[in-house]
Formats: C-alpha cells, structure tokens, sequence
C-alpha cells in the first residue's frame, strides 16, 4: 500500500514481477525513439541546445514525481519500495550523443539499437533520456528509456504528455523547487513487521475482495476458483521458432510507419478492432517469414504476450496498470480473411472469458505475495515459454506535439525481450499515422529488416480485403 506520508510507495505485485524478470541479457526497459523538426534548438551546423531541453525538462519533472524516486528494500520482508532520491541530479538521467554520417535513419537506427542494449543503473530512478543530433534532414531525436516497473505502455504516455504540448512556444516555466520526502524509518520498520505477519490473512481478504468485487456476493467463489485455475492452465508450453532461443546482449531495432487510417479501414470492413487487425498483420507476416525458412506453420502453437491497458486513473504513480492477454496466433490458417475471424474469435473470447477474471484475481492476491515467492514463480513463467513474442500496441494523440518549438514527426517504441524471445513487436499510434518498432537480438534473428518486410507486405494483403480502400 502507498504511503506517501512516510515517503515510500510500495511496489504492486506486477512492477515487482518485472524486476523479478530480468536476467543478465533480458533487461525490462521499455523505450521510444522520437523524431522531431528542428523547431529553435537546433542550430545552423545540426547541434542541439542540450542546455535548453535540460531546462525544460527541469521545469517539467514535477508532473511526474516517480521520476524522482528510486528503488529502496524493506528491511524484514524484503518488499520494495519507491522513495524519493535525495541526490537526485538531472544530469545523471539526460545524456547527448551526436549520430555518425551520414545521419540517416540507419544510424540512428544503429544508435538506438545500442542504447537499448545497455541496463539501467538500480541505485538511482529507472530511466534516460537520450538527445540524439547530427540528423541529415536538420531534425533531432529523443531516445527515451524507463523500467518496466517505473510505468506501462501507456504510462510512457504519461511522459510525453508531460514534456511535450499542443501548442509551440520558447517560453521555459520556472522549475518547481524539488523536496524529497524523508522516509519515516521507524514507522516503515514497524509496517515492515506487521505486513509479514498478517500477509496470509491479508492475501485471503484480497482474494475474497476480488470475488466480492465481481459477482456483488462471496457465493461465487468456487466459480472464480475456476477461473483462476483456467488462467494457469493458459500456460501452455508453445512451440519453438527460429527466434525462440537463448538471447545474447545485443539488440537490433527496425522502424515503419503506416496510416492509421488503413488500420480503421479494416476495422470497419471486416470488424473486431484496431488491435485484431494489428494481430492479423502480425501473425500473417510471421506465417510468412516462418514459412520462408522451411518451418512447418500447420504443426505450430504459436502464441502473443498483449498486453492490454486497464488505466482508470491519470496518476502515474500507481505504475503498471495492464492485463496480460495469451493470443493463439492462426499462423497454419493460408487465408488472410479467416486469420483475421480467427483473431477475432480469440480476443472476443478474452475479453469475456473465465480466463481473464482469473488473471484479475492472480493480479491482486499478487499484491500480497512475499517478494521471495513471486520472484521465484516470476523467474520461472519464461522457462514455460507460455509465450512467443511480446505485442504491444500503445495510443497515442491523434494531434501534432511539441518539445518547445519543435514538432514531434513521429516516435517508434522499443519493447523488451524475455528470456528466450528474440523478437518483439511494438505499436504507437500518433497524429494519423500508425508507427511500428520492432526489436530483436541479432545473433538470434540477424534478418530483422526481412520480417519488417513481411509486416508491410502482411498489411497491405489485409487492406487488400477492403473495399474501396484508400491508397
């Protein structure tokens, strides 16, 4: 439970789940690379004014106090906590670095794929800010990286809307004096105790909770039992791909973009959601690319990690706030049409299934599980290999942002790679256009660029069943 009064917020289940995740190679940071014009920070020979976008993002840090904190232990429980670090400094988190020529999107395609690469430091807040210059076309990115614990997809979100506005201006607000909260180490103590004595009793009223919450009565109980029982019964051990092997240091990203208009097309030709028809791109370009290395697709229980936002609240110190969808991707079905009914089949399924109120209730008695526990049962689920690929698809404004002055053209999403998984997928959608990131590890899928070639060719063979769709 938060405590923001003795400055230490306690990790849920599901942050500490991605802490317990990470192994040497397999690093839980999500990331974006951003793209902007050149707006005034960028001078005539293709600097930027690191000085001025430090300023700003000073002036603008407030709205996200996480960002301030870092990871403390309890002392009797070992539970973790976020606590506001007193020697916080802004320039241990924002970093310059120039792109080598030509400056073109390969380079710095080169570049994110090597900070993407590199883990993030636990003794401080879990994130970076990476100013990229030497563009050929005069603009400038922004290379972003936070921990999954610190924030879901949407909670990236949270960052943008912080640092970037509707409107361009010069004008740098004054930065609200920063003042960390000094955590009251008695009283965490004493907490510390009495939580570890009364976690039994508290993981029964949290599970009771739960089905109170559902069904208005406990009587259903034995019903939602069930459904916890089918939600881990749902961790099917899938089968092995190309890209499903031990993973090395080294990450590859790939970029493209799409209209998002292309995408509502689908939708609303052959129904479901914008989601569904992003599954069916992907599971026909992973038919593709399988198909095209000799794997027999018709023997294939191939099977998506989406993960899908459940945020009812803006505050961004609540962190991940998402549901883990398991999606059977049809890679053995050679009709695009019947893929995509299948998708949709499946999620419809989810979205009303024993399986999804099971995994809500394994999501709060998480809450109240010993760090010890959950880490262990963490570090095992990618052993199961229940998944083969992360998807993840984050909207984002429909309207033009800015950092300052300077227009955001377009910003691609870096997801993280589990234990054994060598690909994933991740989408932002943002001002009408569809942005695509993918990210691999090259010793494991050294033809990233091929299976981005498949993802644009799966695409326009599903707006091919559109009709009347625009180019």
């Amino acid at each position: 439970m938060a405590s923001v009064e003795s400055g230490v917020e306690k990790l849920s289940g599901l942050d500490r789940s991605f802490l317990a995740m990470e192994r040497d190679h397999a690093h839980m940071h999500i990331g974006a690379t951003l793209i902007f014009e050149p707006g005034s920070l960028v001078d005539a020979v293709g600097r930027v004014d690191l000085k001025l976008v430090r300023d700003y993002t000073e002036a603008r840090l407030h709205v996200l106090p996480r960002y301030r904190q870092r990871l403390a232990e309890a002392p009797v429980s070992s539970d973790l906590f976020w606590v506001d670090d007193p020697d916080f400094e802004l320039d241990r988190h924002l970093h310059h670095v120039t792109v080598p020529a030509p400056g073109d999107a390969a380079a710095l395609r080169d570049v994110a794929s090597d900070l993407m690469e590199r883990p993030l430091l636990h003794d401080r807040p879990l994130w970076e800010m990476w100013v990229c210059d030497g563009l050929a076309d005069g603009g400038f990115a922004v290379m972003l990286k936070a921990h999954h614990c610190l924030s879901d997809g949407a909670g990236a979100v949270d960052l943008l809307a912080a640092l970037l506005a509707v409107e361009p201006s010069t004008e740098i607000p004054d930065a609200p004096p920063f003042r960390p909260r000094l955590a009251d180490t008695l009283r965490v103590i004493t907490r510390d105790v009495v939580r570890v004595a009364t976690r039994p009793m508290r993981a029964a009223r949290a599970l009771r909770r739960a089905v109170e919450e559902r069904d208005g009565l406990g009587s259903q109980l034995r019903g939602r039992l069930e459904a916890v029982g089918e939600a881990l019964g749902d961790y099917r051990h899938t089968s092995a791909t190309p890209f499903n092997r031990p993973i090395g240091p080294h990450r590859r990203v790939e970029w493209f973009e799409a209209p998002l208009a292309g995408l509502g097309e689908i939708r609303a030709s052959l129904g479901g959601t914008i989601n569904d028809a992003v599954l069916a791109v992907v599971t026909s370009a992973l038919r593709g690319f399988l198909l095209e290395r000799n794997v027999e697709v018709g023997r294939l229980l191939l099977r998506a990690l989406v993960p899908v936002s459940v945020r009812v609240t803006d505050d961004a110190r609540r962190g991940n706030q998402i549901a883990m969808w398991l999606v059977d991707l049809p890679v053995e079905e050679p009709d695009p049409r019947l893929r995509h009914e299948q998708i949709r089949s499946v999620t419809g399924e989810l979205k009303h299934s024993n399986r999804a109120h099971g995994a809500a209730t394994l999501a709060r008695v998480t809450d109240w599980t010993s760090s010890a526990l959950l880490s262990s049962v963490a570090r095992l689920i990618p052993l199961a290999r229940p998944f083969n690929l992360l998807v993840s698809n984050v909207p984002g404004p429909q309207i033009p942002l800015h950092l300052l002055d300077a227009r955001l053209r377009a910003g691609f999403p870096h997801a993280p790679l589990f234990l054994d998984q060598g690909l994933a997928v991740g989408l932002f959608s943002y001002d009408g256009r569809m942005c695509w990131g993918l990210i691999s590890d090259p010793e494991v899928l050294p033809d990233l660029d091929a299976f981005a070639a498949h993802l644009q060719d799966a695409y326009r063979q599903l707006r091919a069943l559109v009709p009347e769709a625009s180019p």
